[in-house]
């Protein structure tokens, strides 16, 4: 276990942070944060809950991805943070997935080298996240690049899309959101606030 955990503070700090740090992320512990134009990127380096698998010496990890905007963090009635969290954010992946591979989660052994995981990660935060943080910096290209960006990242509920239709001006998918869920008799006091609060603005 103890060599896991080299291996993860070695490429946490050696990979990752010096990767993100170069194109403008700050960091906050296992959270990092960027802010291009409008938009904020978020990162968050997840330790699996169930910890250590002694049948397998192994340990997994995740590198989990957000976007949001400040619009989006007021219709939720959330103060718009300085540094917010992959939890905070309306849009939501995981770097496996953004990268078109199976599952969330990394694997350290204690058995086998982390060299492969250590050039996985480097790459990939060059060729797959980077050119995303790059070309998405105002809410007409985010908008222009949903379905795309749907492909890997997800809203983590209806209330999240709702408020992130409203931010991006696309109030007509917005009002067949909600009308959708009127319809099937389901709760939307919460989606109704976030539209008061968007038609006060």
């Amino acid at each position: 276990m103890e060599n896991i955990k080299k291996q993860f503070q070695d490429i946490l700090n050696n990979v990752i942070a010096p990767k993100l740090k170069g194109v403008g992320f700050r960091k906050s512990g296992l959270n990092f944060h960027a802010r291009s134009g409008e938009i904020d990127w978020c990162v968050n380096i997840q330790k699996a809950r169930w910890g250590y698998d002694e049948d397998t010496a192994s340990w997994d990890f995740a590198i989990n991805l957000g976007l949001t905007t400040s619009l989006c963090q007021e219709l939720m009635d959330v103060s718009p943070a300085a540094f917010p969290l992959v939890s905070q954010c309306v849009l939501r992946s995981n770097l496996k997935r953004l990268a078109g591979v199976g599952g969330d989660w990394l694997t350290l052994s204690d058995v086998h080298s982390s060299e492969e995981v250590r050039k996985w990660i480097y790459e990939n935060l060059g060729t797959v996240l980077f050119p995303i943080v790059k070309k998405i910096h105002n809410t007409d290209i985010l908008c222009a690049e949903i379905d795309s960006l749907l492909s890997s990242f997800r809203f983590p509920s209806p209330i999240q899309k709702y408020a992130f239709l409203l931010s991006i001006g696309n109030v007509v998918a917005a009002n067949e959101l909600i009308k959708g869920f009127r319809e099937t008799g389901c709760d939307v006091e919460l989606m109704e606030k976030i539209n008061q609060r968007f038609k006060s603005l």
